[in-house]
């Protein structure tokens, strides 16, 4: 598998300026990261990979994000207005209207309540039409089990995400849940610190396509990636 920052994206953080590594570009070590046994847990405060997974996606970093540039149309509209205009624009099967109203029900706002199932089926609508917020989103939906009927299913999740990860440069959001997956041993992914440092990277470099990540996750990346490279040179 191969392969968003507060700059314009959705959801509950949406206006809010901070950006922690804005301009910063992460210098990487060219010596080889290690694909020993020895587990991330093990030098980061042993958190258990899936576990952590599941609270950090809940409660601290949402599923899915999407940019405004696709609605600058309507910033400035009554949330009624704008709710009408972007279902309007869904129902005619426009992609990025469809992911935000996703967002909407994921996150229960713009007068939309909670509403996980209708997420997801926002979200794969989106996805069968080639849209990578789409994809991105309704693949992380399918690994974690949000809002699928029948549950989880990590195979077909997966394969969503590894063509968000390549398509249009890649989603940073996909390369970020890859590095910390990699780096737990999450998902039926294999413990492999190379692969974790190689997709955290590309979202602290911002050197993926598509940006999606807001600033808490840009940091939370920036320091697992530190510590990985830590364990690196120090061996």
């Amino acid at each position: 598998m191969e392969p968003n920052t507060m700059r314009g994206r959705g959801g509950k953080r949406e206006g809010n300026n901070v950006s922690v590594l804005s301009t910063k570009r992460v210098k990487i070590s060219p010596t080889p990261v290690l694909t020993s046994e020895k587990t991330f847990s093990s030098f980061s405060g042993k958190n258990p990979g899936e576990e952590h997974d599941v609270l950090v996606a809940k409660k601290s970093f949402p599923l899915s994000f999407t940019s405004d540039s696709k609605f600058a149309d309507l910033a400035s509209g009554k949330e009624a207005e704008v709710r009408r205009k972007v279902k309007e624009r869904a129902n005619f099967g426009d992609a990025d209207a469809l992911h935000r109203m996703g967002c909407w029900y994921d996150e229960g706002n713009m007068g939309f309540n909670c509403d996980p199932f209708q997420a997801y089926q926002c979200y794969m609508r989106a996805a069968c039409k080639g849209n990578i917020f789409g994809m991105a989103s309704a693949g992380l939906a399918l690994v974690q089990g949000r809002g699928v009927e029948g549950g989880a299913n990590v195979v077909e999740g997966m394969a969503l995400l590894d063509r968000a990860a390549h398509v249009g440069g890649g989603s940073d959001l996909v390369a970020f849940w890859f590095g910390l997956w990699y780096s737990e041993g999450s998902y039926g992914l294999p413990q492999n610190l190379n692969w974790a440092t190689f997709w955290l990277r590309k979202v602290v470099n911002r050197s993926c396509g598509v940006e999606q990540v807001n600033a808490e996750m840009l940091t939370e990346a920036n320091i697992r990636l530190n510590k990985l490279l830590s364990l690196v040179n120090k061996r």
